[in-house]
């Protein structure tokens, strides 16, 4: 079962000790492919607004979350097209202004604005982008 568990970290480091305190903020989700649902989540990221993004490796796709887990939208699906995955890894989204998913089959990074239109492309092979057009 593939669920999201959210923790608060404090850590207090002094010359003689290391105390670290993990609190449990939340649980949701659960496996499935309909809206909410996981099927193999691999990376999350906060956005400065308080929305979680989490990439759904399995569904090929980026979920959006508030953070009491309540399912936002998402956006995405299996291809090789412009605003298509295929295998999303890693997704940063700390920006006011651009989302960058890590797109590992298809050898790209892609970038959206902040409200998931597509921008661009950074592919890690020179000939990759024409391959896959």
């Amino acid at each position: 079962m593939y669920r999201i568990i959210l923790f608060f970290s404090f850590i207090l480091c002094t010359a003689l000790s290391a105390q670290s305190q993990l609190e449990e903020l939340g649980r949701f989700g659960e496996t499935g492919a309909a809206p909410g649902q996981f099927k193999d989540p691999v990376a999350i990221d906060l956005t400065a607004n308080g929305q979680l993004y989490i990439c759904d490796r399995g569904n090929q796709r980026i979920q959006v979350f508030d953070l009491n887990g309540n399912f936002l939208m998402n956006f995405g699906g299996f291809g090789w097209q412009n605003e298509t995955f295929d295998n999303p890894v890693d997704i940063w989204a700390r920006s006011t202004i651009n989302i960058y998913v890590a797109d590992y089959n298809n050898q790209r990074v892609q970038r959206f604005d902040k409200d998931f239109h597509y921008l661009s492309s950074k592919y890690s092979n020179p000939g990759a982008q024409e391959k896959f057009q």
